[in-house]
C-alpha cells in the first residue's frame, strides 16, 4: 500500500513541476500594439463591408421590390374583380334555377297533380325538358304516362285484420258466458 501512496505522491510531485513551466510559454504570446488592433478590426471590417449590398445596390432592389408589389396588388385587384363576377354570376345561376323550380310546381298543380306528388312529377318532367320541349309538356308527357300522380285520388279502401269487431251479434262466448254466470252483477 505504501507503494501506491508514493506513486500518488510521485505523480502529484510531477504534475507541480510541470505548472511553473507552463508559466513562462504563456507569458511569451504576443502582444499587440494600438495601431495593430486598428489595423486588424479595419480588415475584418471590409470584409464583412464587402458581404452587403453597397447605397446603389440598395436603392436598386428596393426599386424593384416596390414594382413587384404595385405589380401584385394590380393583379389581387384583377382577380378580387373576377371573383366578384363569379359569385355574382353563379347566385344568378341559382335564383334562375330556383325560379324554374316554383314555376314548374305551379305548371304541376295547375294540372291537377296532387300536391304530395309535384316534387316526383317536377323531377321526372325535369329530365325529359330540351330545346325541343318545355317544362309544361313535360309534365304533360309525366301525367299521361303515370296517371296516378294526377289529383284523382282513389277512395281509400278500408283494411282489415281478418277479425270482426263489434256489430249487431250479442252472442257471447263459452268463457264469457261462465264468467257472466258466476259474476251476475258485471255488464259487459
Amino acid at each position: 500500500m505504501e507503494e501506491k501512496n508514493m506513486a500518488a505522491a510521485s505523480g502529484n510531485a510531477g504534475t507541480e513541476a510541470e505548472t511553473p513551466a507552463a508559466a513562462p510559454a504563456a507569458e511569451s504570446e504576443k502582444t499587440f500594439t494600438k495601431q495593430e488592433m486598428e489595423d486588424i478590426f479595419k480588415e475584418r471590417l471590409d470584409k464583412e463591408r464587402k458581404k452587403f449590398p453597397d447605397k446603389k445596390q440598395l436603392e436598386a432592389f428596393k426599386a424593384w421590390q416596390e414594382s413587384v408589389s404595385r405589380a401584385d396588388s394590380q393583379k389581387n385587384a384583377d382577380e378580387l374583380a373576377a371573383e366578384k363576377v363569379a359569385a355574382a354570376e353563379n347566385a344568378r345561376a341559382e335564383a334562375e334555377k330556383a325560379l324554374a323550380m316554383r314555376e314548374a310546381k305551379i305548371a304541376a298543380l295547375a294540372r291537377g297533380v296532387s300536391p304530395e306528388a309535384a316534387d316526383d312529377v317536377i323531377a321526372l318532367a325535369m329530365s325529359r325538358v330540351n330545346d325541343d320541349v318545355s317544362v309544361e309538356k313535360a309534365i304533360e308527357e309525366v301525367i299521361a304516362k303515370y296517371p296516378s300522380f294526377a289529383g284523382a285520388e282513389k277512395p281509400a279502401a278500408p283494411i282489415t285484420t281478418g277479425v270482426a269487431f263489434g256489430g249487431n251479434s250479442p252472442s257471447v262466448s263459452g268463457v264469457e258466458a261462465a264468467f257472466l254466470a258466476k259474476n251476475p252483477g258485471i255488464k259487459i
